[in-house]
């Protein structure tokens, strides 16, 4: 009986490991919204174009997760660049540099004994950092001014929860730290950036 059930619990991981690249999107086409920051107005900036350095590379193996989320970190922050940013200048640059955008999971030590029959336990901690930088660069590609934004959040997870469930509470902890990013990033834009903001277009 114990051999039969460690065998269950290795066909479930395999089962699941095999099917996580299909829940890219839910079965029942019922999946969370996309992380989206469209309805937000864009900041303007005095640049003649934006670019993109991705220094991060997940190793897309474990402990690390975040290639399996329905839109992984860097995509988010991708995302964020295309929807709040826009070069409104002629001349120079703004470099976003994405640093971190990791998720890694932790397995929790089981409670035992009788508390750990009767209740369900948290057995999995997921931890992200999506760490970003923004420079300004001169038209002679100089250094002008640079702001940091690191941004952390945690979630556990229940033994109980299905692979559509665990791909749902990924994605709101997602939504939750591309929001605490956004924030960060905006407070740093007006405080250090004044000099190339523009003012808000109607």
């Amino acid at each position: 009986m114990v051999r039969s059930g460690r065998f269950g619990k290795l066909l479930l991981a395999a089962v699941c490991a095999a099917i996580a690249g299909a829940c890219a999107t839910l079965p029942d086409g019922s999946g969370p919204a996309p992380i989206s920051f469209r309805g937000m107005p864009p900041l303007f900036l005095d640049v003649g174009r934006i670019e993109i350095d991705n220094r991060y590379r997940s190793p897309a193996t474990a402990p690390n997760v975040e290639h399996l989320f329905l839109e992984p970190p860097a995509i988010v922050v991708r995302g964020w660049v295309r929807d709040r940013l826009r070069a409104a200048g002629s001349a120079g640059a703004l470099r976003v540099t994405l640093r971190r955008a990791d998720v890694v999971e932790t397995r929790l030590a089981p409670d035992g004994g009788l508390r750990g029959l009767f209740t369900t336990e948290q057995t999995e901690r997921y931890d992200a950092v999506i760490g970003v930088s923004l420079e300004i660069l001169d038209a002679a590609g100089e250094s002008r001014s640079r702001i940091n934004a690191e941004v952390r959040r945690s979630r556990t997870i229940a033994e109980d929860v299905s692979v559509n469930e665990r791909q749902v509470i990924w994605h709101e902890m997602l939504r939750a730290l591309a929001g605490s990013l956004d924030r960060a990033l905006e407070e740093q834009i007006r405080k250090h950036f004044g000099d190339w903001l523009e003012r808000p277009r109607t």
